[in-house]
Parts: structure tokens; sequence; C-alpha cells
């Protein structure tokens, strides 16, 4: 039997055996529960170091947040019902913030409190079968009113929640990190000018141009915002598992060879080229440049568990 799944811009086909779909009801509160995982293990602060990249080598948390838009459930049809945001510290407009560390800093002493690893929303009653979301924030939105504002641009100090995070900010691209992974390599990494201890990504939208104040007047030459899409997702029962060893499999943690120490999303750092393969951006220069690669594919990183 063959379903149809949206995916911003085309259609997909998959195909899949449904013995049983679940139904929601009208109105129907939806709660997306996300693991942070390498491998089948669990990544967290109070977790031991794991192996990651190639060759693997021992490496432990330091901070893992994720920012989430167009969050969309795929309905057996095949056509796709966006998730309407419940507003809390964590989500807003089309935005919602996942954050791995306890008490949203970064993995120490001082990491406490809960962590933020579930999207809440509603959806109007139907059979729902899969799963789309971009990681990322959009250049605009709209306020209560449905005036438009700026949203990944601008002074977080202005923003609504989860937009307000100093530490999600980019304040020379005045924009926000869409991904923002830091860790600890056992022994630490090898640079041209010495030694660094923390190995990063911050992925985020690059070449912008604009004024950050006024919606829908900045543009960027990278907009670097991943879709993914899982066509086979029970919202009532599955997790997302966002699997850092995958998204770290042919990256080197001890040894940095230039730019950034790790990856802050730039054309020219080497250390970029694995991971945007991984991200399934094209990170060349070109008509594409900070687009996905074609054929289009979702990133192999995100999956679904079903426990």
């Amino acid at each position: 039997m063959s379903h149809r799944f949206y995916w911003p811009g085309m259609w997909w086909l998959a195909s899949a055996a449904m013995l049983s779909t679940p139904v929601l009801a009208g109105d129907s509160p939806v709660s997306l529960h996300f693991v942070l995982q390498a491998g089948k293990q669990a990544l967290s602060c109070n977790g031991p170091a794991l192996p990651l990249g190639q060759p693997g080598h021992a490496a432990r948390l330091k901070d893992a947040k994720f920012y989430l838009s167009d969050i969309r459930l795929l309905r057996e049809d095949g056509h796709s019902e966006p998730l309407q945001l419940i507003p809390d510290p964590w989500q807003s407009h089309d935005v919602a913030l996942l954050d791995f560390v306890p008490g949203g800093g970064s993995c120490g002493a001082k990491a406490v409190g809960q962590v933020n690893d579930t999207v809440r929303g509603q959806l109007p009653a139907g059979r729902y079968t899969g799963l789309s979301f971009t990681i990322g924030v959009p250049l605009d939105g709209q306020d209560g009113t449905g005036k438009a504002v700026a949203l990944n641009h601008g002074n977080f100090e202005l923003a609504e929640a989860p937009l307000d995070r100093a530490s999600m900010a980019w304040s020379w691209q005045v924009g926000r990190k869409f991904i923002k992974l830091e860790l600890f390599p056992e022994g630490g990494m090898v640079r041209s000018n010495g030694r660094a201890a923390v190995w990063t990504l911050h992925l985020g939208s690059t070449g912008c141009t604009g004024n950050p104040a006024q919606a829908g007047a900045v543009q960027c030459l990278s907009s670097n915002r991943v879709p993914v899409m899982l066509p086979d997702f029970d919202p009532e029962r599955d997790r997302v598992v966002i699997d850092v060893a995958s998204l770290l499999a042919d990256s080197h943690l001890t040894e940095d060879k230039g730019g950034a120490s790790g990856c802050m999303s730039s054309i020219d750092d080497p250390e970029c080229r694995p991971l945007f393969r991984q991200l399934q951006l094209q990170l060349e220069p070109g008509e594409r440049r900070g687009l996905p690669l074609l054929p289009l594919t979702s990133p192999s990183f995100v999956r679904v568990d079903k426990p």
C-alpha cells in the first residue's frame, strides 16, 4: 500500500504495511519525546565517556541544544498537519527548544534541574503515521495579532522564549545557533596553535546581511536549516532519537586542522565538511549552498525508536 508524505516543496512516496493506525481525537494534546544517544547508549551529563567520531575516541557531553520548527504530523492519506505548539518557556510561535542539559546551562557541578526533551502541542482528529520537522529557526513568523516578526535574527534580550536564550544567540551573525553540541574529548584536541579542551558544533545561518530588527529584511547566503522526515512514526508511542555517534561518524574529535575548534558552519573549516555531509546540507559554494543535498534524503542521525 503506497502512502504520500509531505516534504517542504515536494511529495515523497513511502510504502508501509499499516496493521493498525492510531486515531487521535479532536484537538488532542500531543507530546513528542526526544532522546539523545550515542548509538544505542544514552548520552547525558551524568553518563560515562563514550567512543565518538572516527576513529572512536572517548568523549563526554558538555552541551546539547536544538531548535526545532515547522513540526508536522503526517496523516495516513499523505497530508500533513502542523502541530499547534502550546506556549511555555520552551516553545512559542513555531519554534521549540530541546535542551538535554539539566537546568539549561552546560554540564558540570551546577547542571541541576530538568532537561527539556519534549515538544507539546495539539492536533485535529485524525490518523497520523509520520512526523516531519526542521532543525532550525525560521527567518520570520507572526505574533498573536498576525503581525510579522523577525524570529531567527534580532536582539535575543527582547525576544520571546525560547528565542531569548543568550547561550543560543550568535552575536556576530545576529542570529541563532540551530544546533549547539559541545563535547569534552579525553585528552583534549590538537590544534595548530596548541590544544583545546572542547570540541564544538554550532550550526546556524551564515553570510547574513540586512536589518535584524525588521521582519523580512535579513538575507543569508547559507540558511543551513535541516529538514527531517520520519514517515513511520506513532505519536502516541514512539520516540525520536538524535544519534550523536551517527552525526560524528566521519569526524575526528582529537585533531583540528583549522578554523574554529570543531565547526561553526564556516565554508572554509575542514571540520565542517564531514558534519555537513551527515546533516545532508550543501557546504561548498554554489546555488544550493546551505540547502539540502540532492537527491533529498532525511539525515540518518535522526531516527525513530519504537519501545
